[in-house]
């Protein structure tokens, strides 16, 4: 009898493997989300301590809005390496997805409303090889009467032998025109409230990074044209009380650049780390999409271990960034907004200190914590958000636990 490949395999004691070539997939997704916003505050003769304005009638808020998304994905998948022309995986793919949103509507009952996209693409991959990988997609969506959104997007690296080590470079890019989320479309509350036609938001974003041993500097660049954003509203009243606040959706006309640039070191000298990131950052428009110009995070710490089998690493980590107007919080929507520009405040230029402690013993983690060590009562400005003073110093303790070896 004449010996088969197969057969010669087994002799040699050789298993074989089935590798498929291509593969049909099917992928859902749920996502179900609700929030109810509680207020007490009450409107008296056309008068209210906090809001500015007021859309439903009683005395109280209870504002109950929920958000379902479906996603069916189905997909045909060319495994990569499946043809000695084309190297690069592929995959086609159509998606439908289903989100209702119910909220309250001026008779108080809940006003449903369902909407339907399908998006059709595209992705052509490359993970193996040890020098070049990559990873692009793009996609058209539809709801059936609007159309025109579509999305581009891929990232690649290339990996040079250089000195012993590596250059990795990476370049990654996006360019998208979608339609503003639902949220900033619609809205419905007792003090909030907005049904608004809002236009295609267009983005288009490059960026590139180097790294080479325990060193990357990292630089993007984003152009957004049709940018949809929250925004406070403060009314001021005559009696010289705090002001009343609002909140609407806002389309800026602008054409907004931001420009950033990122610098990462980690040094190691024995048991000694110092990892450090630094990040500088411009936008063309402050007052829609305010950034800090600098903002550093550093952490120091030494690795050791303890009669060689308790893992302990003890040290401090500091952030901080320069001074700006930062988003304020808007509890109505529970999102954050851009300050309103007549009464608008500063935050930055104050460090934050913490001080840890961590070790590892087989399965058991546990650590020390204290954060914030560098509070004092009356000295700097504690804030991140406008309003919301940053904690006082505070210890924390915690322990975590792993039930497999």
């Amino acid at each position: 009898m004449e010996e088969t490949a197969l057969d010669s395999a087994d002799w040699a004691g050789l298993k074989a493997e089935f590798v498929p070539v291509a593969s049909v997939v099917h992928t859902l997704r749920l996502d179900h989300n609700n929030r109810r916003f509680l207020s007490n505050w009450q409107q008296r003769k056309n008068f209210s301590d906090y809001f500015a304005d007021f859309y439903l009638p009683g005395d109280s808020a209870n504002d109950y809005t929920q958000h379902l998304h479906v996603a069916n994905t189905l997909a045909l998948e060319l495994r990569e390496g499946f043809n000695k022309w084309a190297k690069a995986g592929m995959r086609l793919f159509v998606r439908h997805d289903f989100n209702r949103y119910e909220q309250p509507d001026f008779n108080k009952v809940a006003q449903k409303e369902v909407e339907n996209h399908f998006a059709l693409g595209a992705q052509l991959l490359k993970r193996q090889g040890r020098y070049l990988h990559y990873d692009l997609l793009g996609e058209i969506r539809t709801s059936g009467k609007k159309w025109g959104e579509f999305n581009v997007e891929g990232r690649a690296d290339l990996n040079l032998p250089f000195r012993k080590d590596t250059l990795r470079i990476e370049v990654d890019g996006r360019l998208c025109n979608q339609q503003p989320t639902y949220y900033y479309r619609h809205y419905h509350g007792r003090n909030a409230w907005w049904d608004k036609s809002l236009d295609d938001e267009f983005r288009a974003k490059v960026g590139a990074t180097l790294r080479y041993r325990n060193t990357s500097l990292r630089f993007d660049f984003e152009s957004i044209q049709n940018y949809a954003y929250f925004a406070e509203r403060l009314q001021p009243r005559e009696d010289g009380k705090l002001p009343l606040v609002g909140v609407d959706v806002r389309q800026s006309g602008k054409n907004i650049q931001l420009l950033s640039a990122t610098l990462g070191q980690n040094f190691k000298w024995g048991i000694f780390h110092w990892d450090t990131e630094l990040t500088g950052q411009l936008s063309s428009d402050k007052d829609v999409l305010p950034l800090p110009a600098f903002n550093g995070y550093t952490n120091m710490y030494i690795d050791f271990r303890i009669a060689k089998v308790l893992h302990t690493e003890l040290g401090a980590d500091l952030r901080y960034f320069t001074e700006y107007y930062a988003p304020t919080y808007s509890p109505m929507i529970g999102q954050f907004c851009v300050q309103d520009a007549v009464q608008r405040v500063k935050l930055g230029n104050y460090p934050t200190v913490n001080v840890y402690a961590n070790f590892h013993l087989k399965q058991t983690r546990f650590y020390v914590m204290a954060s914030h060590v560098n509070y004092k009562s009356g000295s700097g400005y504690p804030f991140v958000i406008p309003h919301y003073p940053m904690n006082q110093m505070v210890l924390r303790l915690g322990i975590s636990w792993n039930f497999f070896n």
